[in-house]
């Protein structure tokens, strides 16, 4: 395994147990009472304005509760960042035990599809259209 697939598959790793530590946190803190649903976004609390992504922790617990109209309402990032949470583990894994790069490559194929203009602005301006929907909605 190579110096770069080994930082990209610890970045990816770390990057997949931190989100399933926080969406527990989440969803523990919720049952609890101890904060509501608006109070998860960090950037809303320090701000009071929704982040760009407002509503995806929110949107993730809703698809986990069978509850889909809800989540995509709320966010429909949330059903993408749920697949990712889903797939990439198992990716890792089968990269890992395969000793293969194929997460790697396709890793570096999206990012050179993302990066060129004609791809990277429609999907900033559905992100910005999504902040602005989130900003008159009080997401």
């Amino acid at each position: 395994m190579s110096l770069g697939q080994l930082r990209l598959h610890r970045i990816l790793g770390i990057a997949c147990v931190t989100a399933y530590i926080w969406l527990l946190y989440s969803y523990q803190m919720l049952q609890s009472g101890q904060i509501n649903s608006v109070e998860l976004c960090i950037f809303k609390r320090i701000t009071g304005l929704p982040c760009p992504s407002c509503g995806s922790t929110r949107s993730v617990l809703f698809i986990l509760q069978g509850n889909f109209d809800e989540a995509f309402s709320i966010n429909p990032l949330g059903f993408a960042i749920i697949a990712l949470m889903t797939i990439l583990p198992i990716w890792l894994i089968a990269d890992i035990v395969g000793k293969k790069k194929t997460l790697q490559y396709t890793y570096g194929k999206a990012e050179r599809i993302l990066s060129k203009p004609i791809v990277a602005i429609p999907c900033l301006m559905l992100l910005g259209a999504h902040w602005i929907w989130a900003i008159f909605n009080h997401i």
